[in-house]
């Protein structure tokens, strides 16, 4: 029917853009991004002599050696090429989208102009042949205009598409790829969860508090509440001089006084009032549930402990 290829073609696809958002999301963390930066790097060294991304190898068959003004003339069109493309610097952002996304796009408008970015968000689909090759991508057109999806899909030719991928023929993806951080999304998210649990606890339990035993006299029960109500407020006001008049003194809410601290009425059975320190939550430095994970993380990420923390992981320091 005509709405059976285009469900084929968006099977999958929103769960694939899920991904790609959770994958920018990890991206803001400092450790996984600096795991991206290091991989990205690892890839795309340049070589020493010609200080290019890419370089010729000659293989002479049968002895014959290759005329050398062959060899002067491919290594000077692939340096025009790599200039023209951007390549020398676009080469590492293209494998970093790569392992982070698992794909990376660029549309192609002509063999001598350069390749046009096309966001991995905006690929919606691929229509695929019987043989498994890819004949055409389904593309947003520009910024999605509030209108169906059908009219905002540009059809480009898989000839005028470049798509690096990180994708295989036994991927249950394909033919899109599955970036490097699928494997430690998981692993990722429990990290995250334990970080914001451990702020929360030092910002609730690490603070010390005081007790205030109140005498109160013979004060009913009843009165005894509004005695000590009345007594915080004074603790929650601070006196500070009228800047108009110079003279007149004002009390005024002090949002930093003890309003975690605690008041109890106590009654007069010989005892008179006091005051005791409540300490602060024990066990504050104690990290080794966060260092489980984070080196889970980056088990998954297959990234050397000692590139990611120096001097502070066991052995050598990698630079």
């Amino acid at each position: 029917t005509g709405t059976s290829w285009y469900m084929n073609l968006m099977r999958g696809s929103t769960s694939r853009l899920q991904q790609y958002i959770q994958f920018s999301n990890m991206d803001n963390d400092v450790d996984v991004c600096k795991a991206l930066d290091t991989i990205a790097e690892e890839m795309t060294t340049t070589d020493t002599d010609s200080d290019m991304p890419f370089v010729f190898k000659f293989f002479n068959d049968d002895n014959k050696e290759i005329d050398e003004s062959v060899i002067i003339t491919l290594k000077a069109a692939l340096r025009h090429w790599v200039k023209r493309m951007n390549l020398d610097t676009r080469v590492f952002h293209i494998a970093r989208n790569t392992i982070k996304f698992g794909d990376c796009f660029f549309r192609k408008t002509s063999d001598f102009k350069r390749w046009i970015p096309v966001q991995a968000t905006d690929v919606i689909g691929v229509e695929i042949d019987n043989n498994g090759t890819i004949v055409s991508y389904h593309v947003k057109k520009g910024a999605a205009a509030k209108q169906s999806m059908m009219e905002n899909v540009e059809i480009i030719p898989a000839a005028a598409m470049i798509h690096f991928s990180l994708s295989t023929e036994m991927d249950d993806s394909g033919p899109f790829g599955v970036g490097v951080l699928y494997s430690v999304t998981k692993s990722y998210k429990q990290l995250m969860l334990l970080e914001d649990s451990v702020i929360i606890y030092r910002i609730a339990r690490a603070p010390e508090r005081r007790i205030f035993y109140v005498d109160t006299g013979n004060l009913p029960p009843q009165k005894q509440k509004a005695y000590l109500e009345g007594l915080k407020n004074e603790f929650r006001q601070k006196q500070i001089a009228n800047t108009t008049t110079g003279e007149n003194v004002d009390a005024v809410y002090n949002p930093t006084s003890i309003l975690e601290d605690y008041f109890f009425a106590v009654n007069a059975n010989g005892r008179g009032a006091k005051v005791e320190t409540l300490p602060g939550g024990e066990n504050l430095g104690e990290i080794n549930d966060l260092r489980y994970f984070q080196d889970k993380v980056f088990r998954g990420l297959k990234i050397p402990t000692s590139y990611m923390r120096g001097q502070d992981a066991q052995g050598a320091q990698a630079n």
